[in-house]
């Protein structure tokens, strides 16, 4: 049996373990360390002998990145054979590496080399702006294949990825950096002359694209690039008004689409033979009143609608369409916040259902007309009702007990819904009403925690992945039996990297 040293003895046990050459002894030292309150100064010291064998070196690496980073073996080992040592690096440790912010660019960069394509792809798809959890979900099939992705997330080295990403060999993977929008400016402008159709194309429809470099791809051989450029609301007038007299219907339609275009080029577009192309105008918020009133006479109910639709249009002609004969154009003159409310009293009498639902929607719908609605044989007009942000509670409150689980849904989703309906909808009898309480990030940290021990697991994974969970919730929920459970707490913003990492590698 193995003599465990005396508390005592911890000086000498550190000065041991800081200088011994005896791998024996080193590996000793690792079996009994966790037998310390001290265990962390023990296996620091372990890291910092210039004796201790690279596999040990490697392993411990995962809990201290830093002191493998400085480790001159481990620096040797980089510079002999880079591609070996990164197959070597256990996954925990590579995660560790990835998600310490210290880590040297030319380490990064030797680890996402050495990644499978399929992981290279997904990880340039990351944005830290976007809902991750949603994208794990639909890309991710491995667990395994996710650890990168949440490390790059959780750290401040995601620029650094994208740029390295952005030299990929492979087409699909500088397509997911080019509209990623935390690409640098530097690798969105090389992308920008990347060989790759499709590549350029993402460039072109990337929200976080310079003008300097819309222009550069508005002059592109490739007309769906162009449209790209055309749609982008970083996209200058003077090159908009280029593009407006495109020969390539797409677009001149993007173009009309975009509040950019100059009153000049809406002018010729509004007269444009393409439908789509007037339907663009029509819902342009810098089309001039003059030229929304001629669309409002168009022939194309699609036009007509959007002009509907429009907060630019004037109030008389609002009332006109309001009369249109055709459904669409009348129920987008009801989901209208500037119509009058004379009107909306006239159309939520109507006999289209569709059009009492747009009433039912509308933010200047007066609570009178609410409640008349609120009583709706049509469960989809009760659901808007109960979505409307101008809703009183006391409706509010009624609608939180109809027999339809989709209109207490609707309840739950409400942005004023109060807590103590929130509350009775969390004890709701449909797992499904329970289940949204559980999404809504408006969701008060009590309800969640009761939540969070609800009988399904659909529930309590909503709770997980609830960006508003408190750290205190998602801990009682990183201990849940159900693995996929644990996987959504590692996702949440809100879990640390190290809590993350322990989760993911225990799975």
């Amino acid at each position: 049996m193995m003599d465990i040293p005396k508390h005592d003895d911890l000086n000498s046990l550190l000065e041991e373990a800081l200088t011994t050459e005896s791998p024996e002894r080193l590996q000793y030292l690792l079996k009994i360390a966790k037998q310390y309150d001290e265990r962390d100064a023990i296996l620091r010291a372990i890291m910092n002998n210039p004796n201790t064998p690279p596999e040990m070196l490697l392993k411990l690496g995962a809990d201290y990145p830093q002191e493998l980073l400085e480790h001159p073996i481990f620096n040797l080992l980089l510079l002999e054979d880079p591609a070996n040592l990164v197959k070597a690096i256990p996954e925990e440790t590579k995660i560790s590496l990835l998600g310490f912010n210290d880590t040297p660019f030319s380490i990064l960069k030797v680890i996402f080399q050495n990644f499978s394509r399929s992981i290279r792809i997904k990880i340039s798809w990351i944005s830290i702006n976007k809902a991750l959890i949603s994208q794990v979900e639909t890309q991710v099939q491995d667990p395994k294949d996710f650890n990168p992705a949440v490390l790059i997330w959780n750290s401040k080295t995601i620029a650094s990825v994208l740029e390295i990403l952005a030299q990929d060999p492979d087409d699909s993977v500088r397509q997911g950096v080019a509209e990623n929008i935390n690409t640098p400016i530097n690798s969105l402008f090389k992308l920008a002359q990347d060989p790759n159709d499709y590549v350029r194309q993402r460039v072109a429809w990337n929200s976080n694209t310079s003008a300097s470099i819309l222009e550069i791809l508005a002059q592109d051989p490739n007309d769906y690039v162009r449209q790209g450029v055309a749609w982008n609301p970083n996209t200058s007038a003077s090159i908009l008004e280029i593009l407006a007299q495109d020969n390539f219907d797409n677009v001149r339609q993007s173009a009309a689409w975009n509040s950019n275009t100059p009153k000049r080029s809406i002018a010729i577009l509004a007269q444009d033979a393409n439908k789509d192309i007037r339907r663009g105008i029509a819902s342009n918020s810098n089309t001039p009143i003059n030229w929304l009133q001629i669309l409002a006479q168009d022939s194309e109910q699609d036009v007509r609608s959007q002009v509907a639709s429009n907060f630019n249009t004037p109030i008389n002609w609002l009332q006109i369409l309001a009369q249109d004969s055709m459904q669409d154009v009348r129920s987008q003159v009801a989901s209208n916040p500037n119509t009058p409310i004379n009107w909306l009293q006239i159309l939520a009498q109507e006999r289209d259902d569709y059009v009492r639902s747009q009433v039912a929607i509308n933010p200047n719908t007066p609570s009178s007309i609410l409640e008349i609605l609120a009583r709706d044989i049509n469960k989809n007009i009760r659901q808007n009702v109960a979505l409307n942000p101008k809703i009183p509670i006391n409706l509010l409150f009624r609608l939180a007990q109809d027999p339809s689980n989709d209109i207490r849904t609707g309840v739950v989703w409400n942005i004023n819904t109060p807590p103590s309906i929130l509350e009775l909808l969390a004890q709701d009898t449909h797992a499904y009403v329970r289940q949204n309480v559980a999404r809504n990030p408006d969701t008060p940290a009590n309800i969640l925690e009761i939540l969070a021990y609800d009988t399904k697991v659909q529930i309590r994974t909503d709770v997980a992945r609830n960006p508003s969970t408190p750290p205190h919730i998602l801990e009682i929920l990183a201990d849940d039996s159900d693995k996929y459970i644990r996987q959504n707490v590692a996702l949440n913003h809100k879990t640390s990297i190290v809590k993350s990492l322990k989760i993911l590698t225990n799975l």
